[in-house]
């Protein structure tokens, strides 16, 4: 998986569980719940080549349009 699947995968997971008046702030609310549980995923992994590859999928999330 890319990083960038996994970012999509993570929005996708979070954006039926935050609400928000329109699409565009369901989906802004989506990715910031996403940026949170990859940042506790970080928090926890000592790998350097996991880490790195994670702080990929961050980019991704913070680049991903609707």
């Amino acid at each position: 998986m890319t990083p960038r699947d996994k970012a999509k995968e993570l929005i996708d997971k979070h954006v039926y569980y935050v609400q928000s008046a329109t699409a565009f702030g369901q989906m802004e609310n989506a990715k910031a719940c996403a940026l949170i549980t990859v940042e506790e995923l970080i928090n926890e992994i000592t790998d350097i080549d996991d880490i790195n590859w994670w702080k990929r999928v961050i980019e991704q999330i913070n680049n991903y349009e609707i």
